[in-house]
């Protein structure tokens, strides 16, 4: 989000599972089964072979239901980038330019963000003066704690993180957590109902977040 001057809250990292709380209850093949008769067996062996094949189906759907508690929250988070950039880059992040933010990449939309970096007046700076420019290829490295975008440039933000909306409701329903973000949303219409689409007169500061993925509809930290 933009603001003059406001910081963000660090936020918290990947969440862990414990393994022993799924309790899976143990087979063996000894006991009655293997003392039927072997007259028996026959009758036995497909009702033996249909309970197996349902076993594995339950562990296997276990299994993938542990991977996504693995890298999921309660409240819908389901990745997030840390605290640093070293976090960031060791889990698989990257760095979206328009929201200034390191994104978890099943969230990100790069042929979108690409579109609205080509249009022009696409300029960030090291300060509010805007004399000293920031080239692009510096800007996606996303080391730069602080950045002062162009003038138009918080129109196109919040105009991308509805596009990110969109897309998401489209492709599946994952979206980065500023995006999915109600007060951000009420943020950006609010200053675009009251700027009519009018420009800051003061430069804009916009400070470097780590955002995560969360799934439409979920509830944000």
């Amino acid at each position: 989000m933009f603001s003059h001057h406001e910081k963000q809250k660090s936020p918290e990292g990947l969440p862990l599972w414990d393994a022993e709380a799924d309790d899976m209850p143990e087979y063996s093949t000894g006991g009655p089964v293997a003392s039927e008769k072997s007259s028996r067996a026959p009758y036995h062996k497909p009702w033996l072979a249909i309970l197996m094949i349902f076993i594995a189906t339950i562990t296997a759907n276990a299994s993938y239901d542990a991977f996504r508690t693995i890298v999921a929250k309660p409240n819908g988070m389901r990745v997030h980038c840390g605290a640093t950039v070293e976090e960031a880059q060791d889990r698989g992040c990257v760095y979206d330019v328009m929201a200034n933010a390191w994104t978890p990449r099943e969230c990100y939309f790069p042929t979108l963000a690409q579109d609205f970096l080509a249009l022009p007046n696409s300029t960030w700076f090291y300060d509010e003066s805007h004399e000293q420019q920031i080239s692009m290829e510096v800007l996606r490295e996303g080391n730069i704690l602080t950045l002062y975008p162009h003038s138009t440039h918080h129109d196109r933000h919040c105009l991308y993180t509805w596009r990110k909306l969109s897309l998401a409701a489209e492709m599946g329903g994952l979206v980065d957590t500023e995006a999915g973000s109600v007060p951000h949303t009420k943020h950006c219409t609010d200053y675009m109902a009251k700027m009519g689409g009018q420009t800051f007169e003061k430069p804009i500061e916009t400070s470097r977040k780590f955002i995560g993925c969360m799934r439409l509809g979920s509830t944000m930290l």
